[in-house]
């Protein structure tokens, strides 16, 4: 039972108190400290409580505080509750676990209850939150937020990069109103064994619609022939360029001369995996968390006997042990949230000693580039009609690479082509093993 006077958040009336609320008790919670910042009426608090956790409160509306008391003592939850803006007056320690439930309107809050609305004509409240989380955070925490798709994402990711950390969306869920996404804050530069991913049945639902208004879902005929295509398709020109690509990744690994094991994250409907099987004495393995390109691929490509298909993502299938001579990712690292956590992931499990990544079709931007980059993604989606993609497109600088063995190969599309105009140059990237 919660007491909720005027000038207080509502949970009640709108959807993203409990879908943050149905995430978090999914976690055992029990003996957990836990830090929800801007609490309101204190209903996930609460709840957290009852669940077993050690629950701090805050919020920066007196009102709210008040508020939260009285339902502490209604619902007999021992919280603790402080008054705070974002940290500040919040004492220094780390929690198991923070939630929050922010404020995403760009515009300045003219009252204390307008804070539970308005982020700040330039992300204020988003800029004290990625500033100061990591004094309160310790390595095994989770950090967890709502958002939904009237948020600045482009401006959240860009206040999030400057304090070197990472949005990872994990779960998406739609009501007649809007779209609400579960995001993760997680360290910009991390080395985990274990590799985030997103949640894959929500990336490919919004990931095929998005495919299909973009015509990028090609039938059986297309797909076995490409990276041929008919001079009328609208892709036609890109098409060139990925087939100067895959020709010269070919040639590379035929001239190696030995029988190489190959694996491709993110195949697809299978085109360039079923390629890279003519190479002689060859074995390739095509990864897809997208159920419905695979099975595309497995209708039209599973005769040949050196090519199989793995549906499922890319960290928790079991590929019996087997290690690989080649790792190819063709236009998908951009899909991944880090480089860095992909990269090492396959160096330490799927890689063999010697064994080579071959990064390519995928755009890399100096340091300088990618708010710019990720501004024009925001424009591109939004105008689409597809703003919920934007928490699955990553945008990746030359700066993440810098603790591999890497070696840029010829590049593939130059900035001043007559082909393709106002893109970047995408880069085939090697890493080795060594």
């Amino acid at each position: 039972m919660l007491q909720i006077p005027p000038g207080v958040f509502h949970p009640k009336y709108f959807f993203s108190t409990k879908l943050l609320l149905h995430y978090m008790l999914h976690f055992s919670l029990h003996g957990k400290t836990v830090l929800e910042l801007g609490a309101g009426s204190g209903l996930f608090s609460l709840m957290a409580a009852r669940c077993g956790a050690r629950v701090t409160a805050t919020d920066i509306n007196p009102v709210a505080v008040e508020c939260l008391k009285k339902n502490a003592v209604i619902n007999r939850q021992e919280i603790r509750i402080v008054l705070s803006d974002m940290f500040e007056s919040l004492p220094r320690e780390a929690f198991d676990i923070i939630a929050v439930n922010p404020p995403y309107y760009q515009k300045n809050p003219g009252n204390y209850a307008e804070y539970a609305w308005y982020c700040g004509e330039k992300g204020e409240y988003f800029q004290a939150l990625f500033s100061g989380l990591k004094d309160y955070l310790h390595t095994g925490s989770t950090a967890v937020m709502v958002l939904c798709d009237a948020c600045n994402f482009g401006l959240i990711h860009q206040l999030a990069d400057q304090y070197e950390w990472r949005l990872n969306c994990v779960l998406r869920k739609s009501n007649l109103l809007e779209n609400n996404f579960i995001i993760t804050i997680e360290p910009g530069r991390p080395v985990h064994k274990k590799l985030p991913l997103s949640s894959a049945p929500v990336f490919e639902s919004i990931y095929i619609r998005l495919r299909e208004a973009e015509h990028r879902l090609y039938s059986d005929e297309e797909v076995q022939n490409l990276p041929d295509i008919s001079s009328l398709h609208p892709h036609y020109k890109e098409w060139i360029i990925r087939k100067k690509s895959t020709e010269k990744l070919i040639r590379y690994l035929s001239r190696k001369e030995i029988p190489l094991n190959i694996l491709e994250i993110g195949c697809g409907n299978g085109w360039l995996s079923h390629q890279l099987s003519v190479i002689p004495e060859s074995h390739v393995t095509g990864i897809e968390t997208n159920i419905t390109e695979l099975r595309q691929a497995l209708r039209i490509f599973s005769q040949r006997p050196n090519l199989n298909f793995v549906q499922g993502n890319f960290n928790k299938i079991d590929l019996h042990g087997d290690l690989f001579d080649i790792v190819v990712m063709a236009a998908s690292i951009q899909y991944f949230s880090s480089v860095q956590s992909i990269l090492n992931h396959i160096l330490q499990y799927y890689l063999k000693p010697g064994g080579e990544i071959h990064i390519i079709d995928s755009p890399f931007y100096q340091a300088d580039e990618v708010a710019a980059a990720r501004e024009r993604t925001v424009k591109y989606y939004t105008q689409l009609g597809f703003p919920e993609m934007i928490p699955f497109y990553f945008h990746h600088s030359f700066s993440e690479l810098v603790s591999f063995k890497c070696h840029f190969m010829k590049n593939i599309i130059i900035r001043q082509s007559p082909l393709i105009k106002n893109m970047h140059s995408f880069y085939w990237i090697r890493v080795k093993n060594e």
